[in-house]
């Protein structure tokens, strides 16, 4: 005859049990008692049992060595065996009880009541014992309504604390894993940005508004006639100064030491040609020859307005306020390429220009300078599994007792900036802190409370555990004066 095998748990009730008995489809169940103390103990959760074996049509057994529990199976008239072995080969004839008689289609309930009226014994006369009957009888309904319909339910808020630990963080590139020490490996990350950003010039600049002009004294040193075109250019004594140019052409005569005079003007604007007399050293070219120049009067009239211009220190200023820019946008698209990663390259140290333009060289007039700057910059991070499998592991190492980690609540702080130690080592003092909740035992809370006055519960509750605030007891019905006995109608919050 097949035989389901049920091994209890310290934690099942009645309903539990009730539950995998009516999962199977044997003929018979065997309930196997473990070791331990359990919540089933009474001739009443046993007698519950029974029924509910009836009720599915199947034969109840239990192996169990506890007393207490083999005197109640006794009692209600359950057979019990020492080992699985011995309820396998021995009968169990007194669980095999005889089914109820099929009533007859057909038969009127009058007869069906008549039949029954014949099996069942006529109380005795005695009012006394009817009595004694009657009271027993509320006494055990009593009973069930105590154990079966209240409910109540218990929210608790459990104590949270913080835990934190402080320590130096030592990334190392040849790492592979971190350890208990706190070296860690870290990676590299490359971000290319272009900005173009621009700013005021402070310098000053000379424009040129008009050249300078006068007459130059031309004197024939051959006895040939000289024809000087118009454009000849003139040398100053003064290297700095600009050259002057003929307006006209000029024709010598052919006699040694004639002279003529023609206009001339400086070939740039400006004041640098304002020249004092006789300051025009030669012709250039072949004609310095047989020509000699000079100026009898001063050259005069060149003018110039000064203009904002880039200074060298505007271009200095723009490319360092640019690549912080660029930098600081570095390090944002690495954080949002990695999330929670800690960022260990503090200034922008290792990077390439890829394109520089300014919209002025040093010295060009103009009140605006811009520069286009393209560049590379090569960043290091220790990505956030890693700080937080590192975090972890250092932070269970001193869990304090009776807390459990709250999850998702690690936070990783760096206390300075990273320093580069070496050559593909960074140092960094961080806090690892997380939050902490103290533990509660839903099923010891309902042990603890379970049969007891809402107020004995709350006294007994906030007495001996870590709570962070009143405990709530809701009971339903709300009059019940105590709370349920049954571990099962019982809800721990949380």
């Amino acid at each position: 005859m097949k035989t389901q095998i049920i091994q209890l748990d310290a934690l099942d009730d009645v309903a539990s049990i009730r539950d995998q008995m009516s999962w199977g489809q044997s003929q018979r169940i065997l309930l196997v008692w473990p070791n331990s103390r359990t919540t089933l103990h009474s001739k009443l959760d046993l007698l519950l049992l029974q029924r509910h074996a009836r009720t599915i049509g199947t034969r109840l057994a239990l192996v169990c060595r506890d007393q207490q529990v083999n005197t109640a199976a006794d009692l209600i008239g359950l057979p019990v065996f020492r080992t699985i072995r011995l309820a396998q080969h021995m009968p169990w004839e007194r669980a095999a009880l005889p089914p109820p008689p099929p009533s007859r289609p057909g038969r009127p309930l009058a007869e069906i009541r008549r039949a029954r009226s014949a099996r069942i014994p006529t109380p005795p006369g005695n009012p006394a014992l009817r009595k004694a009957a009657a009271a027993a009888a509320m006494l055990a309904f009593g009973t069930l309504l105590s154990i079966f319909i209240p409910r109540a339910t218990i929210t608790l808020e459990p104590q949270y604390r913080s835990q934190s630990l402080e320590l130096t963080l030592t990334a190392d590139s040849t790492l592979f894993t971190f350890n208990l020490g706190g070296q860690t490996p870290y990676r590299q990350t490359r971000q290319t940005l272009e900005g173009r950003q621009s700013l005021p010039t402070t310098g000053q600049a000379a424009i040129a508004l008009e050249a300078a002009r006068g007459t130059a004294l031309f004197t024939n040193l051959t006895d040939t006639e000289i024809t000087i075109p118009a454009g000849t250019r003139l040398r100053p004594t003064d290297p700095a100064a600009p050259a002057f140019l003929t307006l006209e052409e000029l024709i010598l005569g052919g006699a040694p030491g004639t002279q003529a005079e023609v206009s001339i003007e400086a070939a740039s604007p400006g004041p640098t040609g304002n020249l004092p007399a006789n300051s025009l050293a030669a012709l250039e070219g072949d004609l310095g020859l047989s020509v000699s120049v000079t100026n009898p009067e001063p050259l005069a009239g060149g003018r110039a307005q000064s203009a904002p211009a880039a200074a060298p220190s505007d271009l200095e200023e723009l490319y360092a306020q640019l690549l912080e820019s660029l930098w600081d946008s570095a390090l944002a698209e690495t954080q949002a390429q990695f999330p929670g990663a800690l960022v260990l390259t503090a200034r922008p140290e290792d990077y390439s220009i890829l394109e520089e333009a300014y919209s002025l060289a040093p010295g060009e007039p103009g009140q605006t300078l811009e520069l286009l700057l393209r560049a590379e910059f090569a960043i290091a991070y220790i990505p956030a599994e890693v700080l937080q499998a590192f975090a972890q592991t250092v932070l269970d190492a001193s869990l304090p007792p009776d807390y459990h980690p709250v999850p998702n609540s690690i936070t990783i702080s760096p206390l300075d900036i990273p320093t580069p130690l070496e050559e593909g080592v960074f140092v960094v003092p961080v806090r690892l802190t997380r939050n902490l909740q103290a533990n509660i035992e839903p099923l010891a809370v309902a042990r603890q409370v379970s049969g007891k006055s809402p107020a004995a519960a709350t006294s007994q509750l906030s007495a001996t555990l870590p709570l962070a605030s009143p405990v709530e007891i809701h009971l339903s019905p709300t009059w019940w004066p105590w709370l349920p006995w049954l571990p099962i109608q019982l809800r721990i919050n949380p």
